[in-house]
Parts: C-alpha cells; sequence; structure tokens
C-alpha cells in the first residue's frame, strides 16, 4: 500500500507543530488536519510541490510503500524504494553529546551536504 507520511518528514525537518508550520505556510487549517492524518488517501499534485518546496525534499521523500495487496515483487523494482527512508531521530540530543572540540568539525560536515551556499 501507498501511504502518504509527512510526519516523518516533518520529525526528521525538527518541526514539532506541524499543523503550525503548514498553517502559516498558507495551507488551511482544514487542509493540514487532512494532509496530517494518519488515513489520507488523496493529495492534489499542487500540494505535493508546494510540500516538497517547503521542506525541501521530492514526492518520494513525502510517501511509503509497504507490501500488503500485491503479489511479491522483485527485490530491485523502484517501489521499494519508499521503504528506504531515514528514520527520525533526536538529531539535537545527539548534538549535545559531542564534545566542544568536536562542534567545529560537525559544523564543517553539515556546511559541506548543505545544498545552498550559507552566508555567516
Amino acid at each position: 500500500m501507498l501511504n502518504f507520511n509527512l510526519h516523518r518528514i516533518f520529525a526528521l525537518r525538527g518541526i514539532d507543530s506541524p499543523t503550525e508550520f503548514l498553517t502559516q505556510n498558507g495551507f488551511s487549517p482544514a487542509d493540514a488536519d487532512l494532509l496530517l492524518g494518519r488515513e489520507h488517501r488523496t493529495i492534489q499534485i499542487g500540494d505535493v510541490e508546494r510540500l516538497c518546496v517547503l521542506l525541501h525534499c521530492t514526492p518520494n521523500e513525502l510517501f511509503e510503500w509497504h507490501f500488503d495487496v500485491f503479489p511479491a515483487i522483485a527485490a530491485n523494482h523502484p517501489l521499494n524504494d519508499l521503504n528506504n527512508h531515514p528514520t527520525a531521530s533526536n538529531l539535537a540530543r545527539k548534538i549535545r553529546e559531542i564534545p566542544i572540540q568536536k562542534l567545529a568539525e560537525l559544523e564543517a560536515k553539515i556546511n559541506e551536504l548543505r545544498i545552498t551556499p550559507i552566508d555567516n
């Protein structure tokens, strides 16, 4: 089954109030509730695009696929790529556990991984 899962990407992005985030970015409160519902079944392609721009992601990162109804598919089937998303973790806690002398190294690595240049 193909599922739309915003909760995972909000957690990965460190967004603690998804409803507030969506409404502050142009979604109505009712639409935000619908998008965040666990049983959400339909979404407009324009909303997928808006979410991808806001969350700096691809449509594939908004969806998950889990085998349920269809017969088993080959291991190399593209739908399997929708099962391989990173899980959300508490990055703030992990950063607090890094020794102070290593924080500059962490910041350099983060800057290296970012897509857009950083203006200090």
